[in-house]
This record gives C-alpha cells, structure tokens and sequence, in this order.
C-alpha cells in the first residue's frame, strides 16, 4: 500500500509540472517554473483522477516538503555520491532533523531565522533564473574600536579638502596642482 500510494503521489507532481510545449527552451523555462511554484506550496491539480490530493492539508504538506527534500537531496548529492539506499536514508533523516528546507515566502522560513537554526535552504527566483541558497549560522568575531575626537576631526578635514580644491575642474582653482613653482 505504501509503494502504491508514493506511485500515485509522483503521478500528481509529474501531472502539475506536465508541459504540453514543444520548443525545449520554453520547456525547460517551464519547468522550472512549475516547479518553483510546487515547491512553494502552489500545488495546482490539473485533472480529475488527482482532485483526492485536496481532501487533505496534511497531504498538501507532505507534498511540499518531499519535493523540497528531493530538491535538497539533488544539491547534496552533487558534492557526494549518494548510490546507497541506506545513506541516503540518514542523509534525509539528518536534513529532516538539522536543517530547514523552505520557501522564503514560508512564514515557517521568518520563524526558522529567529530562532538561528543552524542551515537554511531555499530555492529564490531572480531576474536572471533560479538561485539555491543554503545558508548556514556562523558566529563571526567584530573587533571594536575607539578614536579619539581629533583623529576624527583630523580625517574629516582631510576630506573635505580634497572635496574643496583637489575635486574641482576649474582651471583657476587653488589646488596646489596648478601651482607653477611645484
């Protein structure tokens, strides 16, 4: 029954992304966009064999996550390979308990930056495609400082001698450039 079931659930997805297009451009485009919109959690039903899908939330759910699992699962396994069943077992239990895989428009993401989990991952859409953020908590080290009030008063008046005499483009400007002695 298990099998079955995951069986009906990927011929959901594959019928959400299906592309009736022929140019392999605009496919590929498409594509991604469908499945952007998936991983979102805009799961568009397109046919009536799949309208069980929407009985409940929790399955709607279900959905998202695996595809947003599957997604990660592909960027982990560009830096390792993952051919055993078993280690791609503790790899998705360990991402499941670790990690934070979620659309940024996910009011879960806001909640997940609060409370400073330790990985982020996300798929973001820009003006020049899809980006994969993976984003890690890192403490960093900041050295603080303190000048004194002349240093500052010293640097300030450095610069705004140059914004005075050097930056003009006035051939009689009395910038000592255009001193003839020199």
């Amino acid at each position: 029954p298990l099998v079955a079931f995951l069986f009906l659930l990927s011929t959901v997805l594959r019928r959400c992304i299906n592309i009736d297009s022929s140019s392999a451009a605009l496919h590929g485009t498409l594509l991604l966009q469908r499945y952007f919109r998936i991983f979102q959690g805009d799961i568009r039903v397109t046919s009536e064999k799949d309208l069980w899908v929407l009985s409940s939330l929790d399955l709607l759910e279900y959905i998202s996550k695996s595809v947003r699992m599957s997604l990660r699962l592909h960027n982990e396994q560009m830096s390792e390979d993952l051919d055993d069943c078993d280690l791609v077992f503790e790899v998705l239990t360990e991402f499941n308990e670790k990690e934070q895989v979620l659309a940024e428009s996910d009011p879960k993401w806001r909640e997940a930056i609060v409370n400073n989990t330790p990985c982020l991952f996300s798929l973001r859409k820009n003006e020049d495609g899809f980006t994969l953020l993976n984003l890690k908590l890192k403490t960093l080290e900041f050295r603080c400082i303190k000048l004194n009030p002349e240093a500052i008063r010293g640097m300030w008046a450095g610069q705004q001698h140059e914004l005075l005499f050097l930056g003009n483009q006035n051939s009689e400007r009395g910038s000592i450039q255009n001193m003839s002695a020199v």
